[in-house]
């Protein structure tokens, strides 16, 4: 197949890559070199002009370097467990204040087998 135009494509450079955009977490970064480790490795050693860069030896001192406003305070939790009681009264209002306006929470349906219901951004 041959293409008349050039594909698209976004250069990624050193002063505008991901890792110094303090709204990512660490968790993407982590789930690529967990599921590509060698190209992992490879991308990060050409972006950082290091040659000798290895993901498994590496990888989480530059994500504790470059990430460190993250590393500094203990982790939110994702997901918060509700009882059937907040529950029930999240489905009467169907928000929360402190919720992107985008997000809604997600309620499962309450029964005899119904445990604690999560309630968390989509």
């Amino acid at each position: 197949m041959v293409h008349d135009r050039p594909r698209p494509h976004t250069t990624v450079t050193r002063d505008r890559w991901p890792l110094n955009d303090d709204s990512i977490s660490p968790l993407p970064f982590r789930r690529l070199a967990q599921a590509h480790p060698d190209h992992a490795s490879q991308v990060f050693a050409r972006l950082l002009g290091r040659p000798s860069f290895t993901w498994s030896r590496d990888g989480e001192k530059l994500l504790r370097s470059t990430k460190a406003d993250y590393f500094a305070q203990p982790p939110n939790p994702r997901f918060a467990p509700l009882g059937p009681r907040l529950a029930a009264a999240f489905r009467r209002t169907g928000d929360s204040p402190t919720w992107p306006e985008t997000a809604q929470p997600v309620i499962p349906r309450t029964g005899a087998a119904a445990g604690p219901a999560s309630v968390h951004p989509r």
